[in-house]
């Protein structure tokens, strides 16, 4: 379980890290000079629904922060906030 948490985690990542993002620490926080982009990863469950849960921590990096937000779903799925 942890191993598809892990993988679910970094799905889709390389698109940000080939747009210059960089990863902030174990977070769903990437940057780029001064632009953020929240950015969580999400699968189905298993009783077949999506959802994700960004943390207050993650939020409270943000604050003041101009930031876009980019769910990365399992396969080739994305939502873009701005």
């Amino acid at each position: 379980m942890q191993n598809d948490k892990n993988d679910t985690r970094k799905h889709n990542i390389e698109i940000l890290d080939n747009l210059g993002y960089r990863h902030l620490g174990n977070t769903q926080v990437f940057k780029k000079n001064n632009s953020y982009i929240l950015s969580p990863a999400v699968k189905k469950n298993t009783q077949g629904y999506y959802w994700f849960d960004v943390s207050k921590k993650n939020l409270e990096r943000m604050n003041n922060k101009n930031f876009l937000m980019l769910a990365r779903i399992v396969p080739d799925l994305f939502i873009f906030e701005k």
